[in-house]
């Protein structure tokens, strides 16, 4: 088809294939418009620390780009069908490269495409990194439905592919957005550890343990740390129980786990020093978590375990310079509930000044 006479729809929709992208569609924004329901989800506080959710910018894509008529919205699959068991859970999306270095080039060229068919027109690139809530825009567009674990569904991918965007002046037509098709299926609902989806469609993510794991930066509240489990960033359960999932596919083979993943042991991750842990991260989205957040994780796992080789690197943390990372070491050597645990306790509540610190020691010295 000569170019000239070639929809921009289809254009698009064929470069964004052509540039690798496994989903691509496209929603007309209109002057105004508005992004639904995260006035109210922010009003409940369900956004926890999460202060950039608060932009205003994100209620109204005009505001990102002013005269904005069109967003493309695309997806790239992950998944994986190696799957083995990791003594300390790392989310799937964070096993290969840091999607945001993968996708962010393919956006851009995607971009370009869009301004070299009409030239003067504006049109930016996002991967997880503007003020856009990328799960309703991409329901808009029909690359999925947002399923009661508040991901988007897609029924040949499931929910494992990233979100990617380009806004344009450039008015075009929108697709036909997404049915949903979760059903009367509650089954991510039911597998959350901590409730974190408090009613379907809604995600308080002060309980969700991606959410605790990787954006929380203080200390993890105590009630919650027996229910992460071995999950030392991020959490799948959601995902892995969706029945939509049996339709999934292997993905981007830039996203393949690096043979590390399933290899190393909790141990292992407990000592690193913060040089160590941004060179075995490096290239990853697990270095989001910082060194502080991951190293507090890994002592949750490793009071979750009680395995007897993690005790000595429990009880050296006892002595770090952060006292986030003592009270977290603090409450995963009283997990092992005995005499040992309670005199190292003891010993430390004698010398210890943080507030924290001791709040934690005294709650199991009690």
């Amino acid at each position: 088809m000569n170019m000239a006479n070639e929809k921009i729809e289809q254009y698009v929709m064929d470069r964004a294939h052509a540039i690798g992208f496994d989903l691509a569609g496209i929603c007309s924004i209109d002057s105004g418009e508005r992004t639904p329901f995260l006035d109210q989800w922010l009003a409940r506080g369900f956004h926890g620390n999460m202060k950039y959710m608060e932009n205003p910018k994100r209620l109204e894509p005009e505001s990102v780009l002013p005269g904005i008529r069109t967003m493309i919205v695309v997806g790239l699959n992950y998944r994986r069908e190696e799957e083995r068991d990791q003594e300390a859970m790392i989310s799937k999306y964070a096993w290969g490269a840091d999607y945001h270095r993968v996708m962010k080039p393919m956006l851009e060229e995607l971009a370009e495409a869009v301004r070299l068919r009409v030239p003067g027109c504006a049109a930016l690139a996002y991967v997880d990194t503007g003020p856009l809530v990328e799960k309703h825009w991409a329901e808009k567009a029909g690359l999925g439905w947002i399923g009661k674990h508040t991901n988007v569904l897609n029924r040949e991918l499931s929910s494992w592919f990233f979100i990617g965007s380009v806004l344009t002046d450039v008015p075009m037509a929108s697709g036909a957005p997404a049915k949903d098709y979760c059903g009367t299926c509650v089954r991510c609902i039911e597998a959350c550890p901590t409730r974190a989806i408090v009613a379907p469609y809604v995600l308080d993510a002060r309980l969700c343990i991606s959410y605790l794991t990787i954006e929380l930066r203080e200390s993890i509240p105590r009630e919650l740390r027996s229910m992460i489990g071995h999950r030392i960033f991020g959490c799948d359960d959601c995902q892995d129980v969706c029945p939509w999932n049996r339709f999934a596919r292997s993905g981007d083979p830039r996203f393949n786990p690096r043979p590390e993943v399933f290899s190393t042991r909790l141990l292992d991750y407990l000592s690193l020093t913060p040089d160590k842990f941004r060179l075995r991260f490096a290239g990853t989205n697990v270095l989001r978590a910082k060194y502080r957040g991951f190293l507090r994780n890994c002592l949750v796992a490793a009071g979750n375990s009680r395995a007897a080789e993690l005790r000595p690197e429990i009880e050296r943390h006892l002595q770090s310079e952060d006292e986030m990372i003592r009270e977290h070491a603090v409450w995963a050597l009283a997990q092992f509930k005995d005499d040992g645990a309670r005199r190292s306790l003891a010993q430390l509540q004698r010398v210890e000044k943080s507030p924290s610190v001791l709040a934690e020691i005294n709650h199991w010295m009690s």
